[in-house]
């Protein structure tokens, strides 16, 4: 159940994301399902590296590293993705936080 939260969550985030900011913009169903699967490919398989690699950097900014860390991701993600397109560091880290509260969410009710 934990591996769908991670395929999931992300694109149900970015489409809550594009309804309130008009700069994030996610076109068509395969896009969708395209960002579904890189963001949840990088949550199982890249991000504990990064996570340990950025230890140190994150215990010196409390954490606010994570953040930026995630905005890349979503950044490399639209650059990848074809019909998914963020407009600025707004859209990114709204798409990063987003992402996060609603994986947050998920994994809270899936256990």
């Amino acid at each position: 159940m934990r591996l769908l939260v991670y395929f999931i969550s992300p694109p149900v985030s970015i489409k809550a994301v594009e309804y309130v900011y008009s700069s994030v913009s996610i076109e068509g169903w395969e896009a969708i399902v395209v960002v579904g699967l890189v963001l949840g490919g990088w949550n199982i398989f890249v991000r504990p590296v990064v996570r340990l690699l950025s230890l140190p950097l994150n215990i010196l900014t409390l954490g606010i590293f994570g953040v930026v860390v995630n905005i890349g991701v979503v950044w490399l993600t639209a650059e990848l993705v074809d019909g998914f397109t963020v407009g600025g560091l707004v859209g990114a880290l709204l798409c990063a936080v987003a992402i996060g509260f609603m994986n947050s969410l998920l994994r809270e009710f899936t256990g």
